[in-house]
């Protein structure tokens, strides 16, 4: 407690104080008093009760159109102004419904690639981001879901995937939530990549 912050509840209790000497015989005290804490307990309970419930719904999942600073339906034109030309550039593959994609690598000095952004286009819009984890710990999450998030986390927090896919050699798996338009990789139980995609196509 700060010295102005003892000034002021003791000037406020001094003044309670002669106001109770003053006026006990004419005021109802009892009544005063009683209705002073249910304001108080009834306030903090209304206060308690709405922070309790916006964490509960602030904590739900929610669509996703937005991921590293890229949105759904942008142009191509818009991602090159936005991050500049591509390290890599090709065509679709039959791997995905998409007939371009951009490849954005994330390097710093005296280090191999740390991480990957992948950019799905279709008819030259986005249809899907992704990053992709290649040894930095740092990844854009989404809604709290990050590089250090598990299996069994990112299922509580949007419950079972709408499909999972299996790479050839069983080591990774993709879990797809179409209503959310999110989806994780994952590696050894924990999260390895994390994007958006739009459900109609498939990255």
């Amino acid at each position: 407690m700060t010295l102005g912050t003892g000034v002021f509840f003791s000037t406020v209790l001094v003044v309670f104080t002669l106001l109770y000497l003053k006026t006990r015989g004419s005021w109802n005290w009892k009544r005063i008093t009683i209705s002073i804490l249910v304001f108080i307990f009834g306030g903090s309970a209304i206060v308690g009760g709405g922070v309790y419930l916006y964490s509960k719904i602030s904590g739900l999942p929610k669509v996703q159109n937005e991921y590293a600073g890229i949105t759904l339906g942008s142009n191509s034109s818009d991602v090159r102004f936005l991050l500049g030309k591509p390290d890599e550039a090709d065509k679709g593959s039959e791997k995905c419904d998409c007939d371009s994609t951009y490849w954005y690598e994330n390097k710093e000095e005296f280090s191999k690639d740390l991480s990957a952004l992948i950019i799905r286009f279709n008819n030259r819009k986005v249809v899907g981001v992704i990053r992709v984890w290649l040894g930095t710990p740092y990844i854009e999450d989404i809604q709290g879901i990050n590089r250090y998030s598990t299996i069994s986390e990112v299922e509580n927090k949007f419950g079972k995937p709408s499909r999972v896919e299996e790479s050839e050699d069983g080591t990774e798996r993709r879990w797809y939530y179409n209503k959310y338009q999110v989806r994780f990789g994952f590696e050894k139980g924990s999260v390895t990549s994390l994007g958006i995609f739009f459900p109609s196509n498939d990255i």
